[in-house]
Order: structure tokens, then C-alpha cells, then sequence
């Protein structure tokens, strides 16, 4: 300050004066917060009023893992209103690390045991980290913690906060889980395509992508050509009409993904049953059957089996046997296909019989059929005979050798095997003028010696006798009056008068 007079060459006069000027508490800590994250943001002034900031950590950090910087300083820069300490209410989960003092030379960090901390008339540096707790963002996705700092005013100190929201990052550490062991479905044959099979379902304890689930198929190739899955809702649905006779059920896997980098995935066993309905026909084995079966058996002889299948399931599957033709002197066992006889069958009135059978199913909608031809066997069982039992011949006695005078000809109805005839001649003959053919029945002349004769009259006994595979004796006197069975051979008697 200087003072000077008016007067001529006046001498000025200097004092200086020192205004002190004394501090007062009027300045609150300063906190600034900064969370390294995208996340972090200030909601207010972090002085006298308070603020808010939001840090993340990654669930399942070891203790000790860094949640947030702190820059804390009060204006109040003389004695103990710059002096200031600061503390977290959530000593459990959290530690506040004083890191250094800008007006004094850096330090290594300490850790107050008590979660305070405090700094002097400059500017403090604070490390938020993680405490012995390891976090679950799947038992608590955030956590609170407020961060207060007092100066040392006394009665008149005064304080700031910032309450930190840290949330817990989701990192992908479940995979999905299902509800049940196990999947068991049925769905109905021939339905249509694009039908609701059976719906999984997998949920996934994580957030975001992590938590996302989507499904697919494991199975074969037979599984992935008839079915399909939604991705995104777990609904298996028929890709083809499904057909119980080629597959009766299926069994495959589903695995539920998430969308973590790397993925995490379970597995569950599906078994799909294909319930049947009745849309298969019988069908016969064979569509044309041929058996054998000797003449003159009793009724209900066994003739032969058809046979034919249902490919359905129980009971679709049930079926009845018959004869379309109830003419036929056969009968047939609706359970087995057991043919039988109805009558005793004869060769020489019908040598084969043909006919269908048909396999009916239980709702008389479908039905099978398959040819059946029966061919009846012979047996030895009729005896050759001739046309007319007795002749009279006039024959020269210039009649040359060898001429034939007469055909012989007998018949017999049964086959050939059992109709092979053999001819001669049993009496009236013992002078040898004639002879008889055995295989032709042809009556000849046999010797010059019926020149001689003037007149005379001969009763030949011509005999024919068949050679059969069997012979089966069945008595007629009315028309076998005249026959006789000789070494096991059946032989008929002709008289001739010459």
C-alpha cells in the first residue's frame, strides 16, 4: 500500500500489508469414478449430494479383481478440513485399496484392513476391487456398494458418496438343462406331414447369447429322413408320412446348444412310438398253390396249408381264411388255412379241382386271394373190362395166318400207370388155330391147320389183366361177375364163339 502527500516533490511511503485469510470447512470431498467399462456413468455430482456410477465384473473373477479407479480431493486445502478419509459399506463383497498421493511421492499399495481410508490436502487415488467373494451373476446379478468420504471437520465435518452399482457380467457357465430324464412320444401312422411329434424343451441359467437355446437332431439317417426340428422351439414334427410296418418306433437324441463362445450343450434320448392303424390287407405267401391228394380218402383229409400275413400290429392284424367257391368238395380252417376234404374225391370223375381262397380281414375292408389247384392221385381201383361180355364170330376155314379177325379192345378208367393191359387167352384154344395179341387184344389166326376144318365151333375164354402200380380190390359182382385176381393182377373174362 503506498501513501503520498501534495506537497512539491512529495515523498511517497509504502506499507505492505498481509491479508490472511482463514479456512473454513466449506468444501466437501471430491470423489471422481471411473470404471474402465462402456457401462460406467456418473448420475450426479459425486460431492455433497451424492452420485451414481455402474461398473461390471465377469462372474466367477478371483477375489481381488479391479471394479473401479477413484480420484478423491477436497478444495479445503489448510489443516484437517483437507484431510479426509473414505470407507465402503459393503466390506463383504468389496475392498477399497488406497493407491497413492499425488503431493507425495508414489507409494506400493496398501490395503486397509477396515475398508478406510484416508489422504491429506491433495489428491488421493482409491482401486474398488473385488473381495474374497467369487460372484454368480445366476444367484445375484448386482451389488451395491457406496463409496463415503469425510473430511476431519469435527461437528462441522462434512462428507461425500457415490454409490457404485456393479453389475455382474454373465459368462457362459451352464449349459442347458432339461426337466426330465427322458422324452417318450406316440404318434399315429400315415398322419400328415409337418404333425406336432413331441416338444423338448431346455433352459439356460446364463443371460443374453449365452442363454440362447436351440436344438437339433442326433440320430440316423432313417431319423433325420422322417423327422424335423424347430431350432428355436423344440418341436419335433414329421418331415414324411410315418408307416409303422417299415418303422414301429424310433429312438434318437436331441441336444439343446447355447450360443456361447464355446457353446455348452446337453443331451437328452427321445423314443417315438408309430402307433398303428389298420391300412395293411392280408396277403397271402404264395399266390398260387397246387396239391396232391389220392382218390378214394375219407372226408376230412388233409389236403395241404395256405398261409398269409397281415403286417399290422394286434389286432389289426387278425384275418379269416375261406373258399370263394363253396361248390368245391373242400373246406378250409378260418384260423389256420387248413384245407381238408368234404367229400371222398374219385379220379375218374374229376382229375384236378381249381379254386381261390381269400384271407379276409376283421373289418371285411380288405381282403387277399391266391389260386388253388387240388390234383386228385390215382389209385388201382377199377378193374378192365370189355364193352360187350361175349361174341360170335364166323370165320373161313381159308382164312389166311395171321389175319385178324377181331379187335379185342377192353377198357379201364384208371391212369395210365394203373391201366396198362395185358391180353390171352384161358381156354377153348388147345388145338393153337388162334392167338391174341397181349398188348392189342387183336384175335389172329394162328395155324394153317384150320384148312382142316370143316366145320366145328370153338368157345374161346379170352382173358385181359392189368399190370397197375396198386391194386385195390372193391368187390362188384353185377359187373365183374366173370373177374378173378391172379399173381396180385385183376383179370376179366370174354367168351368167344368161333
Amino acid at each position: 500500500m503506498t501513501a503520498v502527500d501534495r506537497g512539491p516533490d512529495s515523498l511517497p511511503a509504502h506499507v505492505t500489508v498481509v491479508v490472511r485469510v482463514d479456512d473454513v470447512n466449506d468444501n466437501s470431498p471430491q470423489i471422481a469414478v471411473n470404471s474402465l467399462t462402456a457401462a460406467d456413468s456418473v448420475d450426479g455430482p459425486a460431492g455433497r449430494g451424492g452420485g451414481s456410477v455402474h461398473a461390471t465384473v465377469d462372474e466367477g473373477s478371483p477375489p481381488g479383481t479391479f471394479v473401479a479407479h477413484l480420484s478423491v480431493s477436497d478444495a479445503d486445502r489448510t489443516g484437517k478440513f483437507g484431510r479426509f478419509r473414505c470407507s465402503i459399506d459393503d466390506a463383504r463383497n468389496f475392498r477399497l485399496v488406497k493407491m497413492y498421493q499425488q503431493t507425495t511421492t508414489v507409494s506400493a499399495p496398501t490395503t486397509t484392513p477396515t475398508s478406510d481410508a484416508s489422504g491429506s490436502g491433495s489428491v488421493v487415488e482409491y482401486q474398488l476391487i473385488t473381495g474374497n467373494m467369487v460372484f454368480d451373476r445366476e444367484q445375484v446379478d448386482s451389488h451395491r456398494v457406496v463409496v463415503t468420504c469425510r473430511d476431519f471437520g469435527g461437528d462441522a465435518s462434512l462428507r461425500s458418496s457415490v454409490d457404485v452399482r456393479v453389475v455382474v457380467a454373465d459368462v457362459n457357465d451352464n449349459a442347458p438343462v432339461f426337466p426330465v430324464a427322458s422324452y417318450a412320444a406316440e404318434v399315429t401312422e400315415n398322419g400328415a406331414v409337418g404333425a406336432e411329434v413331441v416338444r423338448v424343451v431346455a433352459t439356460d441359467s446364463d443371460a443374453g447369447r449365452n442363454g440362447a437355446v436351440s436344438y437339433r437332431l442326433d440320430g440316423d439317417a432313417n431319423v433325420h429322413e422322417a423327422l424335423t426340428i424347430d431350432r428355436v422351439s423344440g418341436i419335433v414334427r414329421t418331415r414324411t408320412p410315418l408307416d409303422h410296418e417299415t418303422t414301429s418306433g424310433m429312438e434318437f437324441n436331441v441336444v439343446a446348444e447355447d450360443g456361447g463362445r464355446p457353446s455348452r450343450s446337453s443331451t437328452i434320448p427321445v423314443s417315438v412310438k408309430i402307433v398303428d392303424v389298420d391300412d395293411e390287407p392280408p396277403r397271402f405267401a404264395e399266390p398260387f398253390y397246387a396239391f396232391q391228394i389220392p382218390e378214394n380218402r375219407p372226408s376230412g383229409t388233409e389236403v395241404g396249408r395256405v398261409r398269409a400275413v397281415d403286417r399290422d400290429a394286434p389286432p389289426f392284424d387278425r384275418f379269416s381264411y375261406a373258399i370263394s367257391d363253396q361248390t368245391v368238395p373242400f373246406t378250409i380252417d378260418a384260423d389256420s388255412g387248413r384245407l381238408t376234404t368234404r367229400k371222398v374225391l374219385d379220379r375218374e370223375l374229376v382229375q384236378s379241382h381249381q379254386f381261390f381262397v381269400v384271407a379276409v380281414s376283421e373289418s371285411s375292408e380288405t381282403l387277399a386271394s391266391a389260386a388253388v389247384t387240388v390234383g386228385v392221385g390215382d389209385l388201382n381201383d377199377n378193374r378192365p373190362h370189355f364193352p360187350a361180355a361175349n361174341d360170335t364170330l364166323t370165320v373161313s376155314s381159308f382164312t389166311p395166318v395171321d389175319y385178324i379177325v377181331a379187335r379185342l379192345a377192353a377198357e379201364d378208367p384208371d391212369s395210365p400207370a394203373n391201366a396198362r393191359l395185358i391180353y390171352g387167352v384161358e381156354s377153348g384154344n388147345e388145338r393153337h388155330l388162334f392167338n391174341v395179341d397181349t398188348s392189342t387184344g387183336d384175335l389172329s389166326i394162328a395155324s394153317d391147320d384150320l384148312s382142316k376144318v370143316d366145320f366145328d365151333e370153338f368157345l374161346l375164354s379170352i382173358t385181359v389183366q392189368e399190370i397197375g402200380d396198386e391194386q385195390v380190390f372193391i368187390q362188384n359182382s353185377k359187373s365183374y361177375t366173370e373177374c378173378e385176381f391172379k399173381q396180385g393182377k385183376r383179370k376179366t373174362m370174354k367168351h368167344i364163339t368161333v
